[in-house]
């Protein structure tokens, strides 16, 4: 009995490891910035393995995560940036990540790349993922989007 629960267990766990990871969008960007934990105001998830963060005023930064993590995409607002070393920055170091809080187990990743994009780094993004990255007013939803949009 205790050999097969082994043995569906290290199957999962194969099965988990070699899930594909995205690839790096940006692969010869400098991953090596950071940002001000004081000044991070708004984030926004491209894939499980990275996100934007605005700060600084409107500099968008992505972060890359050590592994994909699945939840990243579904968790709302329970997306903690975690500064371990306490300098007050978010960088490429192991001992900051993130924390994803709305989970069963709390999830935790480590940040490996910190971009700052340009605006051309950003309209390549755009491009890659389908999507407009122009940071949303402070109080607008996508709901008040539609409503302006059948107003017009």
């Amino acid at each position: 009995m205790n050999k097969s629960l082994f043995m569906a267990l290290a199957a999962v766990g194969f099965a988990t490891s070699t899930m594909a990871a995205p690839s790096d969008p940006l692969p010869n960007a400098d991953k090596d910035a950071c940002f001000s934990l004081a000044f991070a105001k708004d984030r926004r998830v491209l894939d499980p393995q990275h996100l934007i963060v605005w700060a600084e005023g409107t500099s968008p930064y992505l972060v890359t995560l050590d592994r994909p993590m699945q939840d990243l995409k579904h968790s709302g607002n329970s997306i903690a940036l975690i500064d371990g070393d306490r300098d007050g920055y978010i960088c490429r170091t192991i001992q900051d990540g993130i924390l994803i809080q709305d989970t069963i187990l709390p999830k935790r990743s480590q940040v490996t790349g910190v971009t700052r994009l340009t605006p051309d780094a950003i309209k390549q993004l755009e491009a890659q993922y389908n999507t407009s990255l122009e940071r949303k007013k402070r109080g607008q939803h996508k709901s008040d989007e539609k409503t302006s949009d059948s107003a017009s």
